[in-house]
C-alpha cells in the first residue's frame, strides 16, 4: 500500500468521523484516476491498496486532490483528513474509503476462428519501444519475469504524473523510475540487468535521434510504450 501525506500529525486525537471522496467508481485501463476530498482540511493523507499490484498515489498541491494510475483490478483508496484546532492543541480526523475499479475497456478483436494463433508484433508507438522492451525482457530468466507487471506499473504511474504535471521534469521522472524499479527488484536486480542495460542504451540513442522525446509529453509516451512491452511479458 502506498501513501501520500501532506502534513505531519502533532497533537492528540480529538474526534473521528467520516470524510467523503469525490472521484470515479470505474475508469479505463492506464487512465489517470483523479480524486478530491469533499471537505477542506489542514492536512490530507491518501493511500491506495490493491491485491493485484502495488501502485503509487500522488497528492497534488495542498493535498486535497490526489492521482494514481494502475492496471485492471479493484482498488481501495483511503483518505484521512485532519483539521487542527491550534488554540486547543487538538485535531479532528475524518476518514473515508472509496472503491475504484480499473477495467480493460479495449474490446479487442471480434470473436471467431483464428487461423493463425501466433501473435503478431506489438503495436508501434512513436519510438517503437513496446516491442523492444518485450524482446529485451526475453533475456530475463523465466523464474524472474514475474517482476514485469510491477515494473510496468512504475512506468505507467510516472507517465501519468508527467501528463498531470505532478512531475515537472524529465530528470525527476527518470530518478523516480530508477528508484521505484530498484525497490521492486531488490536483490533480484541482477536478473533484470540485461534488460536495464538494453533500455538505457536504446533511450540514449532515441534522445539523440528524436527531439520529441526530450519533451515531457514525449517522455510520457516513451514510458507508456515500455510499459506495453512489459505487460506482454509472461
Amino acid at each position: 500500500m502506498k501513501t501520500a501525506f501532506s502534513i505531519p500529525v502533532f497533537f492528540l486525537l480529538c474526534a473521528c468521523a467520516c470524510a467523503q471522496i469525490e472521484g470515479p467508481e470505474q475508469v479505463g485501463i492506464f487512465r489517470l484516476v483523479k480524486l478530491r476530498s469533499v471537505a477542506t482540511a489542514d492536512g490530507y493523507a491518501w493511500s491506495v491498496a490493491s491485491q493485484a499490484d502495488t501502485v503509487d498515489i500522488q497528492a497534488i498541491g495542498d493535498g486535497r486532490e490526489a492521482v494514481f494510475v494502475g492496471p485492471p483490478g479493484e482498488y481501495v483508496v483511503t483518505l484521512l483528513a485532519t483539521t487542527v484546532d491550534w488554540d486547543a492543541r487538538q485535531f479532528d480526523q475524518k476518514q473515508s474509503a472509496k472503491r475504484i475499479k480499473i477495467v480493460n475497456d479495449d474490446p479487442g478483436p471480434e470473436p471467431g476462428p483464428r487461423p493463425n494463433p501466433t501473435p503478431g508484433p506489438l503495436p508501434d508507438g512513436a519510438y517503437k519501444l513496446a516491442q523492444f522492451s518485450f524482446d529485451a525482457a526475453q533475456q530475463v530468466p523465466a523464474t524472474h519475469r514475474h517482476y514485469a507487471a510491477r515494473l510496468a506499473s512504475t512506468f505507467e504511474s510516472v507517465a501519468a504524473q508527467l501528463s498531470a504535471g505532478t512531475i515537472t521534469s524529465i530528470t525527476a521522472a527518470n530518478n523516480k523510475v530508477k528508484s521505484d524499479n530498484a525497490a521492486i527488484l531488490g536483490n533480484d536486480r541482477t536478473t533484470w540487468q540485461t534488460w536495464l542495460n538494453a533500455m538505457n542504451t536504446r533511450m540514449t540513442e532515441l534522445w539523440g535521434q528524436h527531439q520529441s522525446i526530450q519533451t515531457i509529453s514525449g517522455m510520457a509516451s516513451a514510458y507508456r510504450e515500455i510499459a506495453t512491452g512489459l505487460r506482454a511479458v509472461k
